[in-house]
């Protein structure tokens, strides 16, 4: 029976890294990322809530393909609308496949480590890597780097 494997979390919190080791794992898994689904649309910038909607039922029907032909598939997501978890689980049901929905949840001093300031990316239009600085996010209500007032890092260009 192929299983559909969702995992959601903070950015920074292992989701892709997990995905990939999970697929690795699996012969013919697919690792189904909708954030480099939606940056395949052409000019998604435009009109990126159309662009996101389109990648999500474009990830669904890639998803019901691959379960429907006995592949698991991981979908490493941070979810902002609970309906996408639910569209998710309701394909496996549809399909005969297990659903597992896997929360990464990490401590502050360990989402602070992995969210550094800069890191090296790829754009999906661009196999070169370019420099990102990323914006500060606050990881505790106390924490004298991140709490109101304090100085905060650069954000994105």
């Amino acid at each position: 029976m192929p299983s559909l494997i969702f995992l959601t979390g903070a950015p920074a919190s292992g989701k892709s890294t997990l995905a990939r080791r999970l697929v690795a794992e699996r012969p013919l898994a697919l690792l189904l990322d909708l954030d480099t689904l939606r940056g395949q649309l052409g000019d998604w910038r435009a009109d990126p809530a159309s662009a996101g909607v389109r990648a999500r039922e474009i990830g669904l029907a890639i998803a019901r393909a691959q379960l429907a032909a006995g592949g698991d598939v991981v979908v490493p997501q941070f979810v902002r609308r609970p309906e996408l978890v639910e569209q998710f689980r309701e394909l496996a049901s549809l399909t005969g496949s297990r659903f597992r929905l896997v929360a990464l949840v990490s401590g502050a001093a360990e989402a602070a480590a992995r969210d550094q300031p800069t890191r090296t990316t790829r754009t999906p239009s661009s196999s070169s890597p370019r420099r990102v600085r990323r914006p500060s996010r606050s990881c505790t209500p106390t924490c004298s780097r991140c709490s109101p007032g304090s100085a905060r890092p650069a954000t994105s260009r």
